[in-house]
């Protein structure tokens, strides 16, 4: 009988890899983990949009909330597709890299942002005929999206207890360990 493995979507901003790739070697080692990271599972070619669209699919999903990632239309769409199950702070592990976050004037700097990215993208859109306009009214429906909900997702995020970021990966095992995900003897770091 073969085993389940756990699914665990990593989301990062590209240009926090090197601290993405960091949790993802510390992680992998588990026999019971199958970590998905995108450099690795989108091949050539093929769409990034329904990779991210699978992060909804996941048990669990680790974070890496950057400055550069809550100004990522990506990065936020795949926080989008999280906000989808209700049962989403249940299955999410932020690592807070951006700690500016815990103030409330900070979580309202980012609303403002996207309200910006929002008004720039009307902007432009104005110089396009209607008729014109194709698949680009999506994107305007995804930056009225990331308005409408990222304070939310920051306020959830900033109320958890979450670990210090050098912390992060041994915090995630031993979350899993709690869980019964990871078993004791495959977690040198844990207690």
């Amino acid at each position: 009988m073969k085993e389940k493995k756990v699914e665990v979507f990593l989301s990062y901003c590209w240009s926090d890899k090197e601290l993405a790739e960091k949790i993802y070697n510390s992680l992998n080692c588990y026999k019971q983990i199958n970590l998905h990271m995108d450099v690795l599972k989108i091949h050539e070619w093929k769409s990034i949009k329904e990779y991210m669209q699978s992060i909804v699919n996941m048990d669990y999903a680790i974070l890496l909330i950057s400055e550069t990632y809550l100004k990522s239309s990506n990065c936020m769409y795949e926080v989008l597709e999280l906000m989808k199950d209700i049962k989403y702070k249940d299955k999410i592990f932020p690592a807070v890299v951006h700690t500016a976050i815990y103030s409330v004037s900070e979580r309202i700097k980012f609303v403002v942002y996207w309200q910006n990215e929002l008004k720039n993208l009307i902007e432009d859109m104005k110089e396009i005929e209607m008729q014109n306009l194709g698949t680009l009214g999506d994107e305007l429906k995804h930056r009225q999206n990331i308005v409408s909900n990222i304070a939310e997702f920051l306020q959830i995020v900033s109320d958890m207890n979450n670990p210090k970021i050098d912390d992060i990966s041994v915090a995630i095992k031993n979350k899993l360990y709690e869980i019964r995900i990871v078993e004791a003897d495959d977690t040198k770091d844990i207690y």
